[in-house]
């Protein structure tokens, strides 16, 4: 068996031995056996390996449990120091209605530290926990209350920046040296083109043993001692930056492949231009804001030269809304396009032209959908900003909530209970233009809207089916600007009940993050699950990913045990997969999904 437990890049694999051997040479050097260690063939689906082998975005590096345990402890460093930062009245505040704090988050000797909101608009920005432990976003390390490693960039929950692989609070890839939020080099790793010439090296206790990878990607140590060896393979991407891979191996017994060594480099923009004017880059994500301001009717020619190391055929779209791609003609690798700016353009500050690119071997090696974008703003000479919307206070009943910091969205937390039955006017004050639009709304019996198309709604308890928190909308807009303000009403039932909960998914009695499946195999599902008021639970069990069409339905099982079988299917081994687990108790409230307490998605890695 040899066993690959990642190190820098983080990739877990488990692959099976297929032969063993020994020799008298082995034996003269005292050592039990020796054997083969053989790259020959690509074992695991690419789509599969594309999920954990991203090497610029990572989007999944969460999900996949690649960080490893980080000790809280490891990065609690600072104290108090964030005590002033935040005003007392907004700690540990319960965010999402479960009845339990989720913002501004104390730790147990009553200092601020998690899920901090710095500006106070009711999302953490530094020290994010996340739903899996040990991993953590936003962590500030130098106490400055500034985000130093596992940055989330684009809000998606997810490290985008001074990604921490081995848990120990220091950043190992895409690292920003200058502090620009861009990343200055990163590290990439299997599943992509094939790389001759790449020198590799096994490195253990018995010394060290060197080979290249051959006009296909392969390479071969021979006559390797049983024991624990480092890995590594080192090339130069073309844009300078180090492409590597490390990674520890267990041999145990020999003659036995690996699985085709493959490392990847993507297409990446060298230059992005607006009316001629060109600006050099070596990046998978450019960007152009020109100063000029254009007015109706006005032409702009826009254009990207991208380069592909492995001069592999390019496609190229532009997205002029952000909707309904458009194909690019390209020449060479430029792909131009020239837009006239419109009147609906000029009602707003900016217009924003997207291109994104790929090429044809399928990796999508930018964030899992395309290897790179380009975006471009365009200033609006003839935009004249229109009068805003600002929603200024909300009455809940004889209750008055005012919006004082006036963000866009503004959620009212009433500490008084509603009644299960409870009648309860719901009014908000607007200010701004006369001619609006203005809708109220929350979920009913059978799962049916109630709405109101006004600034008030009569919440009536009798048409809701009984939640834990009923979370009543409010939203208003003007047709045709972007000046839209929305407000949240979170009403507690008046119920000493709780919701029952997801905690983690045992997967034949072990973590669902330690496993790599393969098809044929056969998983016992159990979820490990928080039921506070010791109420009878049921459970549904699902599988998804992103099986293309004619895929079977995704139900496991429905509504019943808490425990569920399920075989591995060849349709299983795609690059997204995961058991999502629904928990319900039988106390006949919900919480605010649908018709259950709790949901949670767990991925799983599958292989062929």
């Amino acid at each position: 068996m040899i066993r690959h437990s990642l190190s820098m890049i983080a990739l877990s694999l488990l692959l099976t031995g297929c032969g063993g051997g020994s020799s008298d040479e082995g034996q003269d050097s005292g050592l039990a056996m020796q054997g083969t260690l053989q790259a020959d063939k690509h074992l695991f689906n690419p789509a599969a390996m594309a999920r954990i082998s991203r090497p610029h975005n990572f989007a999944d590096l969460l999900a996949q449990g690649e960080q490893g345990e980080a000790d809280l402890a490891t990065w609690h460093v600072c104290g108090d120091r964030y005590n002033d930062e935040v005003p007392r009245a907004r700690w540990n505040l319960d965010t999402d209605g479960d009845l339990k704090p989720d913002l501004n988050l104390t730790d147990e000797e009553g200092n601020l530290y998690y899920n901090i909101d710095l500006d106070n608009d009711g999302w953490a920005n530094i020290n994010l926990l996340t739903h899996n432990e040990g991993i953590h976003l936003n962590v500030d390390t130098n106490c400055d209350a500034k985000a130093d490693v596992n940055i989330d960039l684009n809000f998606d929950y997810k490290a985008d920046l001074n990604i921490d692989v081995d848990g120990d609070m220091v950043a190992d890839r895409l690292i920003d040296i200058d502090g620009d939020n861009l990343p200055d080099f990163s590290f990439t790793d299997t599943g992509g083109v094939l790389l001759s010439g790449v020198p590799v090296k096994l490195t253990g206790k018995y010394g060290e043993f060197e080979a290249v990878t051959d006009e296909n990607g392969r390479f071969e140590f021979e006559r390797i001692p049983t024991g624990e060896y480092r890995l590594e393979a080192d090339a130069l991407a073309i844009d300078g930056s180090k492409i590597w891979t490390r990674t520890l191996i267990t041999l145990d017994e020999f003659n036995d492949s690996i699985g085709a060594f493959r490392m990847h480099q993507d297409p990446i923009i060298t230059q992005i231009e607006v009316d001629g004017v060109a600006q050099e880059t070596l990046t998978q994500q450019a960007n152009a804001w020109p100063e000029h301001g254009y007015s109706i009717g006005d032409s702009v020619t826009l254009a990207i030269v991208v380069e592909d190391p492995n001069q592999r055929p390019l496609q190229a779209y532009n997205e002029p809304d952000f909707q309904s791609p458009e194909v690019l003609p390209g020449n060479n690798g430029r792909f131009e396009m020239t837009y006239q700016i419109t009147e609906a353009d000029a009602q707003s500050e900016a217009k924003g032209i997207q291109f994104f690119y790929f090429n044809d071997d399928g990796f999508m090696g930018f964030d899992g959908q395309v290897d790179g974008r380009a975006y471009f703003s365009l200033q609006m000479a003839d935009y004249v900003e229109a009068e805003p919307l600002t929603i200024k206070r909300v009455m809940v009943g004889d209750e008055v909530y005012e919006n004082v910091d006036q963000p866009p969205y503004f959620l009212v937390q009433p500490e008084t209970p509603v009644a299960v039955d409870a009648q309860l006017w719901l009014r908000v004050e607007v200010e701004g233009p006369a001619e609006r639009q203005s809708y109220f709304s929350y979920m009913g019996l059978g799962h049916d809207n109630v709405t109101s198309e006004s600034d008030e709604i009569l919440f009536d308890g009798t048409l809701a089916a009984p939640r834990y928190v009923y979370k009543v909308q409010y939203s208003t807009w003007t047709d045709g600007i972007p000046n839209g303000e929305s407000a949240e009403i979170w009403l507690k039932l008046d119920t000493d009940k709780q919701p029952a909960t997801v905690q983690s998914l045992l997967i034949n009695g072990a973590d669902s993050k330690d496993l790599m499946g393969r098809v044929g195999q056969t998983l016992v599902l159990e979820p490990v699950i928080n039921n506070p008021n010791g109420d009878e639970v049921s459970c549904k069990f699902e599988r998804h990913g992103n099986f293309g069409p004619g895929a079977d339905s995704g139900l496991i099982s429905d509504w019943g045990a808490c425990q569920a079988t399920y075989t591995l299917v060849q349709a299983d081994a795609v690059d997204m997969f995961n058991f999502v687990i629904s928990v319900r108790n039988d106390d006949g409230i919900l919480s605010e999904h649908w018709d259950y307490d709790d949901s949670r998605g767990f991925d799983v890695s599958v292989t062929q």
